[in-house]
């Protein structure tokens, strides 16, 4: 396995040199990821599963909560689960084929140079 690069050894290498163009070579495929921890999606799952555990507390501590009667009686902590669930699933559903959406032309690419058909 290699050993992480960070970008700042990256920047220091001399351009003109074989490891510059070691690392070309190596890097083509690569993207630059912001690892941000606070960044939406990861904001949209944390108040998504503190969603969720509120639900699950309810549903432990007061089973019969209703949201309302007049609704057929909707269970609250139920409710919560699932509205937790879909939040913090939604968002970081969007992450990853944002992602994948980058990648797809390359894949696309690379068939077409396997076929023959030049790229």
């Amino acid at each position: 396995m290699k050993k992480p690069r960070k970008a700042i050894e990256i920047l220091q290498v001399d351009p003109t040199c074989e490891e510059a163009k070691s690392l070309e070579k190596d890097l083509e495929h690569s993207i630059v990821v912001d690892k941000n921890p606070w960044r939406s999606s990861n904001q949209a799952f944390l108040f998504g599963a503190v969603t969720i555990l509120l639900g699950l507390f309810i549903v432990h501590y007061w089973p019969e909560m209703v949201i309302a009667e007049g609704f057929g009686a909707i269970r609250l902590g139920p409710s919560l689960i699932i509205l937790g669930t879909f939040i913090s699933g939604w968002f970081k559903i969007g992450e990853m084929v944002k992602g994948f959406g980058e990648i797809l032309p390359k894949i696309s690419d690379l068939i077409q140079k396997l076929r023959g058909g030049g790229g």
